[in-house]
């Protein structure tokens, strides 16, 4: 969960305090785990998760402290939206994960990712995290690029307008530029919501 401020964003922790008082070993080396970023099998990856953590897998606790340096790009996005407290254990966090990214209830068709559009108070990012899961329970392959455009043009039109003639080198790249881009027409609105207040 994301506190907002105007200055700053404070990103909670989704699991129970006391979970991070759980110490490690004192001749513990973190792993160096692969990466999930949203494609490939989920139940693989917390397999593959818990083979790199060796002994401290049966700490569950530590799992929930470690489970997070597996992830990256939309996965860490969506781990950093969990509401405060949502995790109460492992076990837990490893069921959200999989019916996040498992996707076994049901396939999304073309027309859904064309129709699905940011919302009026969301933010490109999680607008971004939001349709980008959608895709990976699409069984239609898109290339990259054309996946890029199809999330751009279901920005809100002022951003998506702004952003239409530039070039991204992949979502991570297009998250920053659109990030970066809804910063900057928000500040140039301001002014003139001031000027018609006055």
């Amino acid at each position: 969960k994301e506190k907002d401020d105007e200055n700053f964003r404070i990103i909670t922790k989704p699991y129970p305090a006391w979970v991070d008082a759980v110490p490690f070993p004192s001749d513990f080396s973190q792993p160096d785990f692969k990466m999930f970023d949203g494609t490939g099998d989920p139940r693989q990856h917390v397999a593959h998760f818990l083979s790199r953590c060796g002994p401290i897998a049966y700490n569950k606790a530590l799992c929930l402290q470690l489970f997070v340096q597996s992830l990256e790009s939309f996965t860490f996005t969506w781990y950093a939206n969990l509401p405060e407290g949502s995790i109460l254990n492992w076990d837990s966090m490893v069921k959200e994960f999989l019916k996040q990214f498992c996707n076994t209830q049901r396939r999304v068709g073309v027309p859904e990712l064309i129709e699905t559009k940011q919302r009026s108070n969301e933010s490109v990012t999680d607008f971004i995290a939001r349709w980008r899961a959608l895709t990976f329970a699409c069984p239609q392959k898109f290339t990259q690029l054309e996946l890029i455009r199809m999330c751009l043009n279901n920005f809100r039109h002022e951003l998506s307008t702004a952003l239409m003639a530039q070039t991204f080198e992949g979502f991570n790249d297009l998250c920053t530029k659109a990030h970066d881009m809804e910063l900057h027409l928000a500040k140039r609105r301001r002014p003139r919501a001031i000027e018609r207040v006055e």
